[in-house]
């Protein structure tokens, strides 16, 4: 609660602005994805009290509910039981990668949301033996469609599953056109014109041109070999979802009938997690596989939302049992998946859209982080659960303990990111309010660019040059380059780089800003407390001593702690 942005949602929050305020429909330069829907989704949130983050944050929170309760249609329509199904969809609260994106206003959870209702009324539609029902499912399917497109690009997946399941499966629907008009009407308006107005009115961002260009050179360089290794993450990431019910199920529901082929399959699978786990460790591919959410650190790497040095939560050695458990799950998974079979056209159409949506992360991988890979988790889910049917038991004693640790890592590791950014948002204020120029302040990624972003646009338009140092964070560099850090925030007074070096991921390391605060002495603080490794600990007010600072860094925190 309180009106304080987090991580992305700062630019759909300043695009919301401009809509509300001037009825200007507006992208920022730094977003590639289409945003049409999710803005309109916002709009509605504020319409009571304009534009408050409290607001916006409860908005996708009720599209995490849409998203969980369609996954339990959807699997109750397959025949799972009630509490299978209610454990399949807290796989998606609990998990700490979906519940830090789904209490934010970010686009990733109101695409899955929307894609998985259009999932589920598709379905309806393709089962049912015909009449009004019928088409009236796969219309509103088809509109679902089109909103989960108008969020993000990757939401019209669900719609080529629709179309390649007539093709594939169902001839007699595919002749005919009001099958078509129905199930692909919407989405095909949508991508119409939402390109038109992209192209012709708006013109596309540098965000986007720059995001296509990297996705044609990551094509243009792919090999059999680099394929291969890119289908590694994506499978480890499905694994990350489903491993509280691989935890929670009999070990029988996994296995085929008969004690040789049991043997054998265990055989198999013991040889592949050899091999995997060879590789793996060979590679140092441990768990966080990809970049850049889940850390040691909780949630995100020092320096990457904000400056300061935090704790490393992981012990040595707990990268490497993720590891295990994870390449362990995906080929119980794996194993599962070749004897199922898809009869039902609920799970041919979660299997094409599994599909589809493995192909898309694979063609923009070069451009992926760990967040991305959501996209697989509601559909896997389906499709695995899914083919399990009312043969999956679930002891709810076991479930609950599978569950806990990841909703307990997921509530905690997400409230101290909330924590962090409001005691960030709410010394900014004092200070600003103070008189300081916002445009000397580093606040933080999301409350220095949601101040300062789009001023920073036009006074470099305007031929101011860029005042950012080298030494400065990456934002500070890429996005606000008009501020000088005369006075930052940070999570520690100073930086000891050996403590929280060790506990970087390789890409991490690779891309690493890691600004000094030598220069920088405490000048205030603001306490706030975390749940991970439970205590009250200080956001403290930094002033830079050179030269180009003499004058213009804040003297103190008005109403903060001396």
């Amino acid at each position: 609660m309180g009106d304080y942005p987090i991580d992305d949602e700062w630019a759909f929050a300043r695009a919301l602005l401009h809509l509300r305020e001037a009825g200007q429909l507006r992208i920022l330069d730094w977003n590639p994805m289409t945003l049409v829907a999710h803005l309109a989704w916002g709009w509605l949130w504020t319409l009571p009290g304009g534009v408050h983050f409290t607001a916006l944050h409860l908005s996708s929170v009720a599209l995490l509910a849409v998203e969980c309760l369609a996954v339990v249609a959807l699997l109750r329509r397959l025949g799972v039981g009630e509490g299978a199904a209610a454990v399949s969809a807290l796989c998606l609260a609990a998990n700490p990668l979906h519940l830090f994106q789904a209490v934010q206003y970010a686009t990733d959870i109101p695409t899955l949301a929307w894609t998985t209702l259009a999932l589920l009324l598709y379905a309806r539609g393709l089962e049912a033996k015909g009449g009004p029902a019928a088409w009236r499912s796969l219309a509103l399917g088809s509109l679902c469609a089109a909103l989960a497109f108008l969020v993000r690009q990757p939401g019209l997946l669900v719609a080529g599953a629709l179309a390649a399941y007539a093709l594939l499966f169902d001839r007699r629907r595919a002749r005919q056109g009001r099958f078509w008009l129905a199930g692909l009407g919407a989405p095909l308006l949508a991508v119409a014109g939402f390109g038109a107005w992209y192209t012709g009115v708006h013109g596309p961002t540098s965000a986007y041109l720059r995001s296509s260009r990297e996705v044609a050179a990551h094509l243009a360089a792919m090999t059999p070999g680099s394929l291969v290794a890119e289908l590694y993450f994506p499978l480890a990431m499905v694994a990350f979802f489903l491993l509280p019910i691989l935890l929670a199920a009999p070990a029988r529901a996994f296995w085929p009938g008969g004690h040789r082929r049991q043997l054998a399959a265990l055989g198999v699978l013991a040889a592949i997690l050899g091999a995997f786990l060879w590789v793996t460790f060979g590679l140092d591919l441990l768990f966080p596989y990809l970049r850049n959410k889940i850390t040691r650190f909780g949630l995100l790497s020092p320096n990457e939302l904000i400056l300061g040095a935090r704790d490393i939560l992981w012990p040595q050695g707990a990268d490497r049992l993720a590891s295990v458990l994870l390449l362990l799950g995906a080929l119980l998974l794996g194993l599962r998946a070749a004897a199922a079979r898809l009869a039902s056209p609920t799970l041919r159409l979660a299997g094409l859209l599994l599909a589809l949506q493995l192909a898309y992360l694979l063609a923009t991988g070069g451009i992926g982080f760990d967040r991305h890979l959501l996209i697989l988790a509601p559909t896997a889910l389906i499709l695995f659960v899914g083919s399990l049917g009312p043969a999956l038991r679930l002891r709810p004693g076991r479930a609950a303990l599978a569950l806990l640790p990841f909703a307990a890592y997921a509530v905690a590791t997400s409230h101290d990111w909330h924590a962090i950014s409001r005691t960030a948002a709410r010394a900014q204020r004092q200070l600003v309010g103070a008189g300081l120029d916002p445009e000397l302040l580093d606040a933080g990624y999301a409350a220095t660019s949601y101040a300062v972003y789009e001023r920073g646009r036009r006074e470099r338009a305007a031929g101011l040059p860029p005042r950012a140092r080298r030494g400065d964070i990456w934002y500070i560099r890429s996005l606000d380059p008009r501020v000088l850090t005369c006075t930052v925030l940070s999570l520690s007074p100073r930086m000891d780089r050996q403590r929280w070096l060790p506990g970087l991921s390789p890409w991490a390391l690779a891309t690493a800003n890691l600004p000094s605060l030598a220069s920088y002495r405490v000048v205030g603080e603001l306490p706030y407390t975390t749940w991970c490794r439970h205590r009250q600990r200080h956001l403290y007010v930094l002033a830079d001593r050179r030269p180009a600072c003499r004058g213009r860094a804040a003297v103190g925190l008005p109403g903060g702690d001396p």
